[in-house]
């Protein structure tokens, strides 16, 4: 069986970005959801940093991961968090236990 794909990832827009960045990412976790494949995806914000915010997503296999990252709301939210200035870190990852 193939391991489970994770990402961790760090998005930063400006502070004065907030609520946009927290309404594209709050948007782009409910329709990631309903993607196949997916079993976890939350979003966290920072509590103490304005525009500071971090993502877990857990997938059943990379594919699955892979066919997300071409999904329209996946590419308009990079592109988005891109063009209010902001910035997405991926850590990509696999589940061990």
């Amino acid at each position: 069986m193939p391991a489970r794909a994770c990402v961790s990832a760090t998005v930063t827009v400006p502070s004065d970005k907030h609520a946009v960045g927290k309404t594209l990412l709050h948007d782009v976790a409910l329709k990631a959801r309903r993607d196949p494949g997916c079993l976890r995806f939350v979003v966290y914000e920072n509590k103490e940093k304005e525009g500071h915010f971090s993502i877990n997503e857990e997938w059943e296999n990379d594919t699955f991961l892979q066919d997300h990252l071409k999904l329209d709301h996946v590419v308009t939210v990079f592109s988005e968090i891109e063009k209010i200035g902001g910035k997405i870190d991926n850590t990509w990852c696999r589940a061990i236990v």
